[in-house]
């Protein structure tokens, strides 16, 4: 026989969140099946983990711990009840206890698609044209020179430009005043 190869992990209770009857009695967290089959053997120690975990933190490690719990029949009312006391800063237990609970049918699954059911189709025209381009100019006599040819008003608020001239949807109203304001 090998012995133990895993650590048996215990919970000191030294929290002042545990009531009085509780507080600090160490309790067995995980590790059970390995003392009785250890003592079948003889063998007497074991090596140990020692943990100060909070009630809620208790419940959190041992949903995550015990390989038991997955082929356990789950009483629905209380395992609800007890998922909604978890709760963890650790996205990956997060993510477990949620996986629990919409197996157990506690939580829907969020199906993203389920959410677009009967809504009306959506289509919309592209209105970028066929080409972009990014000029670039080295001085503000540039601009006002390219403002000519175009025959369009550019101002220090303009952010696209449409050749042949023309506006669309809400583009922004061209301003001809004074073409660098």
């Amino acid at each position: 026989m090998l012995g133990i190869l895993q650590n048996l992990i215990i919970n000191r209770r030294m929290s002042m969140q545990w009531g009085d009857e509780d507080r600090g009695k160490p309790v067995l967290l995980d590790g059970h099946r390995r003392i009785l089959v250890s003592l079948k053997h003889g063998q007497a120690s074991w090596p140990v983990t020692y943990v100060d975990l909070t009630p809620a933190e208790e419940i959190e490690a041992l949903l995550t711990l015990d390989p038991l719990v997955a082929l356990a029949q789950a009483e629905t009312e209380k395992l609800a009840a007890l998922l909604h006391e978890v709760s963890s800063g650790e996205s990956a237990v997060q993510q477990l206890l949620a996986q629990l609970a919409e197996r157990e049918g506690i939580i829907p699954p969020d199906i993203p698609e389920d959410h677009w059911q009967g809504m009306p189709e959506f289509e919309q025209e592209d209105k970028l044209g066929i080409q972009q381009i990014i000029m670039h100019f080295d001085t503000y006599e540039d601009v006002v020179a390219f403002a000519a040819l175009l025959e369009q008003p550019i101002t220090a608020q303009t952010k696209s430009l449409w050749y042949p001239p023309r506006q669309r949807g809400n583009a922004a109203v061209m301003v001809a005043d004074d073409p660098l304001t």
